[in-house]
């Protein structure tokens, strides 16, 4: 499962929010929101936003991680004033997946009074129910395409660009000779760990993951004589066995983009992904297949997230293992490439990594000063 994270916005209780102060909301979100969060999501990042500061006041950190968060839980017990300004922007970047938490003997103010809220009592069987209720909705709240905040309600096609790289402005244009480089890189990474062997197939996330794939494929299992006569591709990239009887597939999947979410849509689950998957299937005639799927570059990982999903629902029970060319400078960078061939299960040298500290790669068949979108 991939890891999620939340970001729990609640006073800090030195204000009367709570009748015990400090010490309830201590107990509020360690034994309640916590608890309960952790018991659906075992591996979630649970933040608390009076963690990220030390006055009260509402920075930078605080705003990136109400903007980036897959979960949002908000008490507005008290009636915080920085509380009712978070949830605002919460209900600004992202249009589900935000509950709304208050005490009973809070009254909600009238503006908001028709939201859904759970009502809790940090007391006696109270915490049992709060927790329970608060399990409830996460599971049902998560998975479904449902609009919970006013914002998207009143504008459904509301788009909010948020750019979660560590932005310093700093652009890259990759030269030739470095972006066959880490070909070379995938390349002795892969045949050093066999995967090579172990792969059965080779999947590239659309077109830019194609070209990966189709030259990882050309590289590790079918190369021709006239191809190392080729002058635009490094001549060191051709360390190849004899494999002009291995047959592999190589498919690469669509990516619509035009995909309607609130339809139940999503990137990849289309008629033609689906009849490529089953193909596929049929042709390997295996089961706990191994599959090797390739994207260019990865940014917060959502692209990815969503392709290896969709194949684990057509082909279940396969491995698959990820391979971006390159991951952006990213919150989401870690846990992303542990599952790709740049992590430690499989390398161990810091040189070759999928790291790349620009905010911004130009490949060298882009344009100069193209931003990647």
């Amino acid at each position: 499962m991939d890891r999620k994270k939340c970001f729990v916005m609640m006073p800090f209780g030195t204000k009367g929010e709570y009748e015990e102060g400090e010490r309830e909301a201590k107990f509020i979100f360690d034994k309640i929101i916590k608890k309960a969060v952790l018991s659906v999501y075992s591996n979630c990042e649970v933040l608390l936003q009076t963690e990220l500061t030390k006055t009260g006041a509402i920075n930078i950190d605080i705003v990136k991680n109400i903007a980036e968060s897959d979960i949002a839980i908000v008490d507005l017990t008290g009636h915080n004033p920085n509380v009712f300004l978070e949830l605002g922007m919460r209900y600004v970047f992202w249009k589900k997946t935000t509950i709304l938490l208050s005490q009973s003997s809070t009254q909600a103010p009238f503006d908001i009074a028709n939201l859904k809220f759970i009502e809790y009592e940090p007391k006696f069987d109270g915490i049992e129910k709060a927790v329970n209720d608060i399990i409830e909705h996460l599971k049902t709240s998560y998975p479904t395409k449902a609009t919970d905040s006013l914002a998207y309600l009143a504008y459904p096609n509301l788009k909010v660009e948020k750019n979660i790289r560590e932005d310093t402005g700093v652009k890259y244009h990759l030269k030739w000779e470095q972006f066959w480089q880490r070909f070379n890189d995938a390349y002795s990474i892969i045949v050093k760990n066999n995967l090579d062997e172990e792969i059965d197939a080779i999947i590239g996330i659309s077109h830019g993951g194609l070209f990966v794939a189709d030259t990882l494929y050309r590289l590790l299992y079918h190369i021709e004589d006239d191809d190392k006569n080729n002058s635009s591709i490094n001549q060191n990239m051709f360390i190849s066995k004899d494999k002009n009887t291995i047959r592999k597939p190589i498919i690469s999947l669509w990516s619509d983009r035009l995909f309607d979410e609130e339809k139940g849509e999503s990137l990849f689950d289309n008629m033609i992904n689906t009849s490529l998957l089953e193909s596929l299937s049929r042709y390997l005639d295996k089961e706990n297949n191994t599959f090797l799927l390739c994207d260019d570059i990865t940014n917060k990982g959502n692209t990815y997230k969503d392709a290896k999903a969709f194949i684990k629902k057509k082909i279940p029970n396969c491995k698959i293992i990820f391979l971006p060319l390159y991951a952006m400078k990213t919150p989401y960078r870690s846990n992303i490439l542990k599952d790709s061939i740049w992590s430690t299960k499989y390398n161990n040298e810091s040189s070759k990594s999928a790291n790349y500290n620009y905010d911004i790669i130009n490949f060298p068949y882009a344009k100069k000063n193209t931003k990647r979108k």
